[in-house]
C-alpha cells in the first residue's frame, strides 16, 4: 500500500521559503566582524559572495539553497551591498559545485552544525511523538520539526527526508492511539465488536444500523434510536476508554469510522479495527 502524504505539494513548497519580509531578511543578512573577517579570506569576489549568502541562509533559516535555483534576491542583494559587490556574481559561485561543498564543510565547522544523522532523526521522532499524539496535521508538525533542528543546531534536511520523517512520527502516534484505545478491551469486547461487522443476506450489518441517523421525531424513530443506544450499552465497554487519547485524535479517528463500510474496517489490523469500532 503506498503511504500516506504527509505534507501536501503546497505545504511542501512553502516549507522552505524565506518570506518576502524586510524585518526578517533584514535580520537573517546581518554579518558581523568575524564573520567578515572569514568571508575576507575567500579571494573571488564570487566566493566571497557565494560563501556569505551560504552562511546567512544556515545561521538564519537553517538550510541552504537549492543548488537548481537561486537565493532569494533580498538576500544577495543585501549580502552584495555589505560586502560591496555585485549581486549578479552568484551565477558565477553557482557553477562552481565542489567550491561550494567545500565552503558548506567550512561553514558548518565555524556554525558548529551537525547534519541530520538517522541518529538524529531518532532523536527528532522522539521530540515529535507527544506532538503527533494531539494531531497528525502534516504542516503542524513539520514547523515543529524545524524549530526543533534549527535550536539543535541541525542542518536541515530535503522536503523529502522531512516528509518520510513525518510520515515515521505519524506512523508510530496513529499505533500509540490504537494501542491506547484498545488496551482496556478483553477477549469478550472483541467479540461483540466483530460481531457488529457481520450482515446475513441482504441485511445492512449492526454497525450500518448503529450509525443510521435517527430520523424525524416520531414514536418509531424514537424508539429505533433508544434501541440503538441499548445496543451499544450491551456491548459493555470499559468506562473512559478513550480519556487517555487527545480530542483531536478522537473526533478524526471517529470521523474516518463514520465514512467506512464494515467491509472497509475489517480490512483493518484488529488493533486499528477495534479502536475505531470503540468509538
Amino acid at each position: 500500500m503506498p503511504r500516506r502524504q504527509i505534507l501536501s505539494s503546497e505545504e511542501q513548497e512553502r516549507l522552505l521559503v524565506i518570506p518576502d519580509d524586510e524585518i526578517i531578511l533584514t535580520r537573517m543578512c546581518f554579518l558581523n566582524e568575524p564573520d567578515i573577517a572569514l568571508i575576507n579570506k575567500h579571494r573571488r569576489p564570487a566566493n566571497r559572495l557565494g560563501f556569505a549568502v551560504l552562511l546567512c541562509y544556515l545561521r538564519g533559516p537553517g538550510f541552504i539553497p537549492d543548488k537548481s535555483s537561486a537565493p532569494h534576491n533580498g538576500v544577495v542583494s543585501r549580502v552584495a551591498s555589505r560586502l560591496k559587490l555585485q549581486p549578479d556574481l552568484w551565477p558565477e559561485y553557482a557553477s562552481r559545485e565542489q567550491t561550494r561543498w567545500e565552503h558548506l564543510t567550512e561553514l558548518y565547522r565555524y556554525l558548529e552544525l551537525s547534519p541530520f544523522s538517522r541518529s538524529m532523526q531518532k532523536d527528532c521522532i522522539r521530540h515529535l511523538h507527544p506532538y503527533a499524539m494531539r494531531t497528525d496535521k502534516g504542516f503542524m508538525l513539520a514547523e515543529e520539526m524545524l524549530s526543533w533542528l534549527h535550536n539543535n543546531n541541525v542542518i536541515f534536511p530535503s522536503v523529502e527526508v522531512i516528509e518520510r520523517t513525518l510520515a515515521e512520527v505519524v506512523t508510530l502516534a496513529n499505533r500509540s492511539v490504537f494501542s491506547t484505545l484498545t488496551a482496556q478491551l478483553e477477549k469478550q469486547h472483541k467479540s461483540a465488536l466483530d460481531s457488529l461487522l457481520i450482515s446475513e443476506g441482504e441485511q445492512p450489518s449492526r454497525l450500518a444500523w448503529l450509525l443510521q441517523p435517527p430520523g424525524k421525531i416520531n414514536g418509531k424513530n424514537v424508539l429505533q434510536h433508544i434501541d440503538r443506544l441499548n445496543s451499544i450499552a450491551a456491548l459493555g465497554l470499559p468506562d473512559g476508554i478513550a480519556l487517555s487519547v487527545h480530542q483531536n485524535r478522537l473526533l478524526k479517528l471517529a470521523r474516518e469510522g463514520r465514512k467506512m463500510s464494515s467491509r472497509d474496517l475489517a480490512k483493518f489490523t484488529d488493533v486499528r479495527r477495534y479502536a475505531t469500532l470503540v468509538l
